[in-house]
Parts: structure tokens; sequence; C-alpha cells
């Protein structure tokens, strides 16, 4: 299935755009993105697709949004009328959008360690494949966002030590496990 044959080979945020971009053409929809929560009730894009192609990341306020029910319910799908149902989300009225489609992505703990969100300006055609093929993409999206999030990680980790090492006022080595210095 192209879904997943186009993006196969990619990893990380490349499949996470890959992503977007395929469920933007196999659905019909205007906009696609894959999103992570934040601290506060914010929540930050990692991948974005739109009718010019690649999008931005773009930092937002959960509140009174359609992200905010996902975090709660799993799954939400609003066929019609999205911007009446959410009037303080500016970027819905400002896109256009009528029909907006979202579903969290799994973590080993259970809590949404991100979502895809599917936003068109009109009623979807078929809302039941563009709900299978979010659910097709959802196990191996949420995969590529925590490999993502922990290659942050890693790179802070690294970058606080290096500059431990590098700014440290007594001798440092760097030992092996059987005692021999590296450095």
């Amino acid at each position: 299935f192209h879904l997943m044959a186009g993006s196969s080979r990619s990893t990380g945020l490349d499949f996470l755009q890959d992503l977007v971009k395929t469920l933007v053409h196999s659905i019909g929809a205007a906009y696609a993105f894959c999103i992570r929560p934040l601290a506060g009730r914010r929540a930050k894009t990692v991948a974005g697709y739109g009718p010019d192609g690649p999008l931005e990341t773009l930092e937002y306020d959960l509140t009174g949004t359609p992200c905010e029910h996902v975090l709660s319910e799993g799954f939400c799908h609003y066929p019609s009328a999205v911007q009446a149902a959410f009037p303080q989300d500016d970027l819905l009225r400002q896109l256009s959008i009528e029909s907006y489609m979202v579903l969290t992505l799994p973590s080993p703990t259970g809590e949404p360690i991100g979502w895809i969100a599917i936003l068109a300006m009109k009623s979807l055609k078929d809302p039941g494949r563009a709900e299978s093929l979010l659910r097709m993409g959802a196990g191996r999206a949420g995969s590529e966002l925590r490999r993502h999030l922990a290659e942050q990680q890693l790179r802070k980790s690294e970058e606080r030590f290096r500059a431990a090492y590098r700014n440290a006022t007594v001798g440092m080595s760097i030992a092996d496990l059987s005692g021999r210095i590296e450095e």
C-alpha cells in the first residue's frame, strides 16, 4: 500500500513529513500535521503539509482547539462546521477549514506522544478511508516521533557533556570499562 511504501525508507522527521504529504494527497485534504504536546497546554507541529507543500513548524495553545479534545478521546472527527464548533481557533478560520479528523499516536506508557490531524476545506469524500489511513500510519508515526524525541534528548545531553568537559577547571579523562584512557 503506497501510504507506507512511499515513506518506508525514511525515518524520524523525514518519515513524518512523508506521511503527512501522503495523507494530504491520498485523502484529498488541504492540510495534514504531525503534532506533539508541550508543557502548559501547548503543542508544536513537527511535520506539516499544505496546498503549497511542506509547512514550517508552528507552536500554539491547545485551549479551544479540536486538538485539545483528542488528548482525552484518542480520535475525533468533525465532518463539517468545525469552525463553528471551535470559534476560538483562529487558524481554522484563517485556513478556511470545514472538516477535521485527528488521531493520537501510541506510546508505550499509554500517554499520547502526539497526534496526526487532517484538515479539509470541505467534508471528506470518504471519512472511513481517511480514518483507516490514519490508523495504518499511527503506529509507525508514534515510533518515529519517539525516535526523533530521543535523538533530540541525546543531542542535548551530548552538548551539555561537551560544554562541561570543555569548561572544566580540573583535569578530566575518559576511560573505557577496562580503565584504559580514551582521550
